[in-house]
C-alpha cells in the first residue's frame, strides 16, 4: 500500500514520460514475480488462493510490484533519454582516448587475471569431464556435447599432456578463450564509444565486464556457453554495423543503389567486416547446437530486410548469399571432418523434448489415473513411464529426458499426439510444468548462480575406469584454497544490494523487455532493423524456456547477459539520431 501511494505521490509532483505499453509491462513482470513466489514455496499456483487468505496477499503483490516495477521503467526512460553524462577528469582518459580498444583490452584482462591464477588450472565440469572422455576414446564420441568445442578442448589438453602436464593444457585454453572474450568486449567498448555513448554507461559496462562474476567469474570455466557467447556477441555488432545507415565502407555503394545494399569487399575496412561476421558466426554455429537456428532466422530476416534494396543490383544479391552462406558451409565442413575422423555418433534428440518431456513427467503425477491404458503404452514407449512421477523434478528436466528410448520416429509422433491430448485435457498442468521451471528468470531477488570452484569438479564421472588419473589434473600446493576463496568473493558480491543485481539472470532479460518497449515507443511502428539487432537475444530466450533447466545454470542466458550493455547503448546511439 506505501509503494502505491508513494507511487501516486511521486508522479504527481515530479511526472515521467508515459510510455505506451509500460503498464502492461509492468503488470507482466509483477505477475510473473508473484507466481514465482508460489513456486518458490510449493512448486505450484495453487499457494496463490489457498488458503483463501493469500488471495489478498497475491492481490498485495499483484498491485505493489506493478508500480513498483512501473516507476522503474519510467525511471529508467526518462534517464537515458535524458543524454545527462558525467565528465569524469582523469589523467588516464588521456591514454584511454588514444588507444581506445588497446587500453580497455589491457584492463579487462588484468581484472581477470586475478580469477584466471587464483582457480588455476581451471574450473571443470561433468560436460568437460565428458568431452575429453569423448575426444580420449575413453567413451563413445557422440553429439551430446557440441563435437568442435570437444575437439578443441580435447586438443588442448592433449597438447598438455604431450608437453609432461595436462594442466598447462587447460590453462592454454583458458587463456585462449579469455583472450578471445576479452577482445570481444573490448569491441563492443569502442563501437558505443563511437556512438558517443555516454560516458556513466560506458563507464558502468567496464565495471560489469571487469568485475561482475558473470563475466570475470567464468572466464576460468571452459564451458562450451563461454566461446559460444563471444562468436554471438561479435557477430551481433557486425549485425548492428550491417544496418548503420552511414557506414558505407559496409556496403557495395553503387550508381542508382541504396547506399545499405550489401557487404563490401573493395576495401580493408569492409574485408575486417566481413572476416569477423564469418569468424562470430561460425563460433556461435560451432559451439552450441542451437546456435545454427538462431544464425538462420536472423539471417532469413536481414536478406528480407534488404531484398527490396538490392534486388535490381544482381552483384549485390550474389556478394549477400555468398556472405550469409559461408559459415553455414564452413561449419558444416568442420563439423562433417570431426565427424567422420573421429567415427562421431549421432546422439538421441532427447535434449531438444525437455520441455515436452517435463510437461508429460508432470501431467503423470498429477493426472495419471486419467491417462487410458493405450496411451500408457505409447509414452512407455518413449519414456520410463512407471517411474515419471518419481524422476519428475520440478527445477530440471535432467531426470526424465534421460530415459528417453523410443527406437522410431512413429513412436515420437504418436507420443506428441498424446502429449497434445494431454494438454487439452489439463494446460495448467503444462504452463505449471513449464513455469515451474523457469520462474528463477524473472525473480531479481533470487540467486541463480552456481560456480564449479576447481578443475576436480566431475572427475568422479569416470573414475571407475581412471580416466581422472590418466588426466592427471592437479592443483599446486601453493594455490591450495584460493578457488574456494574465490568462489566466497563471487557469493559475496551477489547478496550486495544493487550489485548484486548487476549478477543476476532475471534483472538481464527484465531489462531486455524493457529497452524493446523503449525502442517501441521511440519509433511508433517498431522499426525492423533494431527489432532483427535484437533477436539473436530473443530467439535465446526461447531457448532458455526449452532448455532442461535455468536453476544454478545461468549460462543459457549469457547470450542476453552478455548483450545487454551493447543493445541498450544502440538504443540510445539511435534514439539521439
Amino acid at each position: 500500500v506505501l509503494f502505491f501511494f508513494a507511487f501516486l505521490y511521486f508522479f504527481k509532483i515530479n511526472p515521467l514520460t508515459k510510455i505506451k505499453g509500460d503498464i502492461a509491462l509492468s503488470l507482466f513482470f509483477s505477475v510473473m514475480y508473484t507466481g514465482g513466489r508460489a513456486f518458490s514455496y510449493n512448486d505450484s499456483l495453487s499457494s496463490l488462493i489457498s488458503p483463501r487468505f493469500n488471495i489478498l496477499k497475491t492481490m498485495i503483490l499483484v498491485i505493489g510490484f506493478a508500480a513498483f516495477y512501473l516507476l522503474l521503467i519510467r525511471l529508467l526512460y526518462t534517464m537515458i533519454h535524458s543524454f545527462k553524462d558525467i565528465s569524469p577528469k582523469w589523467t588516464i582518459l588521456h591514454v584511454y582516448n588514444k588507444h581506445p580498444f588497446l587500453s580497455v583490452y589491457l584492463v579487462i584482462l588484468l581484472m581477470w587475471s586475478i580469477h584466471l591464477i587464483m582457480r588455476y588450472p581451471g574450473a571443470m565440469s561433468y560436460d568437460n569431464w565428458r568431452q575429453l572422455a569423448y575426444y580420449m576414446g575413453y567413451d563413445t564420441y557422440t553429439t551430446a556435447q557440441p563435437i568442435f568445442h570437444t575437439w578443441l578442448f580435447g586438443t588442448f589438453i592433449r597438447f598438455g599432456l604431450i608437453t609432461g602436464s595436462s594442466n598447462i593444457g587447460l590453462f592454454l585454453f583458458i587463456l585462449f578463450q579469455s583472450f578471445f572474450m576479452a577482445a570481444v568486449l573490448a569491441y563492443t567498448l569502442l563501437i558505443m564509444t563511437s556512438w558517443h555513448t555516454p560516458r556513466w554507461l560506458r563507464l558502468l559496462t567496464l565495471c560489469i565486464y571487469c568485475i561482475a562474476p558473470y563475466f570475470a567469474g567464468y572466464a576460468a570455466f571452459p564451458i562450451k556457453d563461454y566461446l559460444f557467447v563471444a562468436g554471438l556477441l561479435l557477430w551481433t555488432i557486425e549485425i548492428i554495423c550491417l544496418l548503420q545507415k552511414k557506414n558505407k565502407s559496409w556496403f557495395i555503394n553503387k550508381s542508382g543503389a541504396d547506399s545499405r545494399t550489401t557487404f563490401s569487399t573493395g576495401n580493408n575496412s569492409g574485408i575486417q567486416h566481413v572476416f569477423f561476421w564469418i569468424i562470430g558466426a561460425a563460433l556461435m554455429i560451432l559451439c552450441r547446437k542451437n546456435g545454427i537456428y538462431i544464425y538462420i532466422l536472423t539471417s532469413f530476416f536481414i536478406m528480407l530486410l534488404f531484398l527490396r534494396q538490392i534486388r535490381k543490383t544482381p552483384q549485390a544479391v550474389i556478394l549477400s548469399i555468398i556472405v550469409l552462406t559461408i559459415p553455414v558451409v564452413l561449419t558444416s565442413s568442420i563439423n562433417a571432418a570431426i565427424t567422420d575422423h573421429y567415427n562421431v555418433v549421432q546422439d538421441s534428440p532427447k535434449e531438444m523434448f525437455s520441455l515436452p518431456f517435463q510437461q508429460t513427467a508432470r501431467f503423470v503425477r498429477d493426472y495419471g489415473d486419467e491417462i487410458s491404458d493405450d496411451d500408457k503404452e505409447i509414452i512407455s514407449k518413449v519414456l520410463d513411464y512407471d517411474n515419471l512421477p518419481e524422476l519428475y523434478s520440478e527445477m530440471t528436466a535432467d531426470p526424465v529426458k534421460t530415459t528417453y528410448h523410443a527406437q522410431s520416429n512413429k513412436e515420437l509422433l504418436d507420443y506428441f499426439s498424446v502429449w497434445l491430448k494431454e494438454f487439452l485435457m489439463h494446460p495448467l498442468c503444462y504452463v505449471e510444468a513449464t513455469w515451474n521451471q523457469n520462474y528463477y528468470i524473472f525473480m531479481p531477488d533470487i540467486d541463480n548462480i552456481v560456480y564449479n570452484q576447481d578443475c576436480y569438479f566431475g572427475s568422479a564421472t569416470y573414475q571407475d575406469i581412471d580416466f581422472d588419473k590418466y588426466i592427471g589434473f592437479y592443483i599446486p600446493p601453493a594455490l591450495e584454497g584460493a578457488s574456494q576463496t574465490i568462489c566466497s568473493w563471487y557469493k559475496m558480491l551477489n547478496e550486495l544490494p544493487i550489485i548484486g543485481r548487476l549478477n543476476n539472470v532475471a534483472f538481464y532479460i527484465m531489462l531486455m523487455f524493457t529497452v524493446l518497449l523503449f525502442t517501441k515507443h521511440d519509433y511508433k511502428k517498431m522499426n525492423r532493423e533494431y527489432l532483427i539487432v535484437f533477436m539473436p537475444c530473443m530467439i535465446s530466450f526461447i531457448f532458455i524456456l526449452l532448455a532442461p533447466l535455468i536453476q544454478n545454470q545461468p549460462r543459457y542466458a549469457f547470450p542476453i547477459i552478455y548483450s545487454m550493455p551493447l543493445l541498450m547503448a544502440y538504443n540510445i546511439n539511435t534514439c539521439k539520431k
